[in-house]
Order: structure tokens, then sequence, then C-alpha cells
């Protein structure tokens, strides 16, 4: 059978408490299987902090359940990149994250060889097939980064209705112990059917690099644009309106589901 479903890349985890319950050491239910499972097949794992830097991160991984995870799941904070420049909801610090990780693709195709395509060369992630979950307080700036970056979201809520993103996300859960397993974020799967583009909060076309460069060099000159609706402004207005076909795409993913 030729293999029609692309794996995620890589996981990525925004802010710590995707994996943690706050407060305390106390991993999310749920998380274990994903990273084992995550480790299996080939796809990187991603702890990515906007509040602590990699050093303090690692010591709280290995005061936790996670000791055993240090090899898979890699860390990662946006304190670390560009003086921290790339805050959500900058796309700065999931791109510069992907882009400091190497993965080996899998090869494409069916069983005695039928329609097989050799693996390519390792590489980072492409930004279409990395998954990002979000929760919290920083949920929609987190949420809109991963939308600017081209990257699929899947919203953690604590509780009904405390979820401020649902303009911006592919789906919410209530807990990670919620996914089957990873085949449920794969393309298609159980929330979308096509790989993402990257899209400001409008569904307009952007490209992430730009923005990134955009709201930085503003953060430069104003500190205080370290503002999510500032950042937001400043999004719309490095997007471009959708063409009929890419409208189209998009159409033929939601409808479905």
């Amino acid at each position: 059978m030729i293999r029609n479903i692309d794996l995620p890349e890589a996981l990525i985890f925004y802010g710590t408490n995707t994996v943690f319950h706050n407060p305390g050491k106390t991993i999310r239910p749920g998380l274990m299987k994903l990273l084992a499972e995550s480790k299996d097949i080939g796809t990187a794992c991603i702890l990515l902090s906007e509040s602590v830097g990699t050093k303090v991160l690692g010591e709280r991984v290995q005061q936790s359940d996670l000791s055993g995870q240090k090899n898979h799941l890699i860390l990662r904070s946006s304190l670390e990149i560009e003086d921290g420049l790339g805050y959500s909801p900058s796309p700065l610090a999931l791109l510069e994250t992907i882009s400091s990780v190497m993965i080996e693709p899998r090869g494409f195709g069916g069983s005695s060889g039928f329609g097989t395509k050799q693996a390519d060369p390792e590489r980072s992630p492409l930004a279409k097939h990395c998954v990002v979950f979000t929760e919290g307080k920083r949920g929609r700036d987190r949420s809109l980064a991963a939308r600017v970056a081209g990257m699929r979201v899947i919203y953690i809520e604590e509780k009904m209705g405390d979820c401020d993103a649902d303009d911006l996300v592919d789906g919410v859960i209530g807990t990670l112990d919620e996914l089957y397993g990873v085949d449920d974020v794969s393309t298609p799967g159980q929330f979308w059917l096509n790989p993402p583009s990257s899209r400001d909060q409008n569904g307009n076309g952007v490209n992430p690099w730009d923005v990134a460069d955009a709201i930085s060099r503003q953060r430069l000159v104003d500190p205080s644009t370290y503002n999510g609706e500032k950042d937001e402004a400043i999004i719309q207005n490095s997007s471009e309106e959708l063409d009929e076909n890419e409208l189209a795409r998009i159409l033929a993913d939601i409808d479905p589901i």
C-alpha cells in the first residue's frame, strides 16, 4: 500500500505549560505517549519556552517525569533567539527553532518497492509538517505566531470556553490524552486534510520571514511594541489578500471535516 499520509516532522510544545501542569512538575496526561510514538517514527519533539532559558528549562525537565526523555525532547527558548525579539506573535522563534533542528525525512512508498521514493537527505523540519501546541494566557499570540509561520495549531483548553484563539487554531482539545496518537495530527488527520500555508489573522497570505523582520525592527525602535494588539497590526499590514486558488484550497480543506 502506498503511504498517502504525511506524519508530522516536528511537534512543538509552545510554552512550558503545554508540557507541565502549572504550578508543579507534573506533566500533562498523554504527553509520554506522544513522545514515545514520535521517537519511534522519527518525529522531532520540541519544548519552546518564552519564560525561561534552556538551562533552567533543562533543570525542570530533569526534576520531572520527563528526565528519561531528555535525548528526544529538544529544548529551546525564545529568550535566546535574537535577544528575545522573536517573542510571539512574531513567528521568528518558531522559524529559528525548526532551523536549528535536523531530522531524517521518511521515504515515500508502499510494499515491494511499488511507488517508492527515496527519503530526502537530512534537513530541518518543514513548517507545513510541524504541529504547534498552545494554551493559556499567551495562547492566542503563540497560535498566531504558528499560523503566520505556516504551521498547524492545536490549542489545549483547560476549561470549557478558555480558548480565545478559535479563529486562529486548527483544533481545540481538553487534554493531550484525547489524541489517539500522532496520526491524529498528521496530514490528513483528525483536524485537517491539506498542508497549511502562512496566513495572518484574517486568512490572508504572508511571508513569515518578512513578518518576523518587520516585528523585530519595530521592537528595536520601540520596546513598547511587545504588545499583542500592536504586533497583530504589523502582521495584518504585511499580508496579501488571498487569490481564488488559495481560497478554494482552504475551503476544500475545512469543508469535509
